[in-house]
């Protein structure tokens, strides 16, 4: 998959996004998405091993295009938030699309 995101796509989030009366009503739709998880926590040597050249290729491009990604959004300042507005600004968040997390 190509998670190569722009600033773009992290504004369409916020024209696309439910906005929710409380936090239960949130937790209870993200409990109802389906993630595709690839855990690479899991991955061991005998695994890797196993992949294909492709495989193993595409797996080090994906976590590649993550990284750059993450580094996006943590350098662009102007998009981070604080959810109560007397905050400490390292409590600050960022809007990322949810397939995006890992």
């Amino acid at each position: 998959s190509d998670l190569e995101f722009e600033q773009e796509d992290v504004q369409e989030l916020d024209e696309d996004s439910v906005e929710l009366d409380d936090e239960a009503e949130a937790l209870e739709a993200v409990s109802d998405l389906e993630f595709e998880q690839e855990d690479i926590q899991e991955l061991d040597e005998e695994s890797w091993m196993s992949m294909g050249p492709d495989e193993q290729n595409q797996t080090i491009e994906d976590l590649e295009n993550k990284l750059r990604y993450y580094q996006k959004c943590n350098d662009d300042a102007s998009r981070w938030i604080k959810l109560n507005e007397n905050d400490d600004a390292s409590d600050s968040v960022y809007p990322i699309p949810l397939e995006v997390l890992p």
